[in-house]
């Protein structure tokens, strides 16, 4: 069985098919080097229990799939049910929840090749982002501080806006679960940071100490858009006829 999954919009892609070991193989490392994701193991009723989870989405959405539905008693079989994501099998939270010191580290993360396509969407930040873009625009003429500080308000503003508690809730599970690839890759400490980061959303949104991962994820989202309207503009200039 191999399944491609969303959890914002439940099964994308499933397919089940008989194969050989060898054919297994072939097939694995054909998929694996197309991935540009590594692969970890997992345990099988977990992967049906996630496998189990995303489908209500489809359901919700009306958009079944076929395919899984003639596995979904296969993988009923296989599932177990599970209170906390698989990382918590490994981790400790009490020995992580409340490190300030590997929670502000957090931001760092997002230099990790795994994290490296984190983006918030287009949409949601693209206002932020213009607000940034008129500051460094502006005709008044600030100094290089108040510039900085016009941006770390809107900076805050995206945060405090975006990070909804449910919002807040779909990061937290995405960071335990690649806390549990981190460990698969060896990565003990960056497993640990990501759990921390997963651990401090469970409280409010501190404006003072905002989660430094987040509030990372939101300066890198604006200035990846920041950087492709520079470059639109610098491509207009270059195509202006010289007298």
């Amino acid at each position: 069985m191999h399944g491609i999954v969303s959890d914002q919009d439940g099964i994308v892609d499933f397919s089940r098919d008989e194969t050989t070991r060898k054919g297994f193989r072939s097939f694995f490392e054909e998929v694996q080097e197309k991935n540009p994701f590594p692969f970890v193991d997992m345990e099988p009723p977990y992967v049906a229990f996630l496998f189990t989870q995303v489908y209500q989405l489809n359901l919700k959405k009306g958009n079944s799939s076929q395919d899984y539905l003639r596995a979904k008693s296969e993988i009923e079989d296989v599932k177990k049910d599970y209170a906390k994501p698989l990382i918590y099998s490994h981790l400790q939270a009490d020995d992580i929840a409340g490190d300030d010191r590997m929670l502000k580290k957090g931001a760092d993360l997002l230099k990790a090749d795994v994290y490296s396509s984190w983006r918030i969407e287009e949409e949601q930040i693209r206002p932020y982002a213009d607000d940034v873009w008129e500051a460094e625009e502006s005709k008044i003429v600030l100094n290089q501080a108040q510039k900085e500080a016009r941006f770390q308000t809107i900076y805050l503003k995206a945060l405090t806006d975006l990070f909804t508690e449910e919002k807040k809730s779909l990061y937290r599970r995405r960071l335990e679960e690649m806390a549990y690839v981190l460990l698969k890759l060896g990565k003990d400490e960056e497993a640990k940071i990501s759990l921390s980061v997963a651990l401090d959303l469970e409280n409010p949104l501190n404006p003072i100490q905002p989660n430094p991962f987040l509030f990372q994820l939101v300066i890198k989202s604006i200035f990846a858009l920041l950087a492709e309207a520079y470059e639109k503009k610098s491509k207009e200039v270059s195509l202006i006829a010289k007298p």
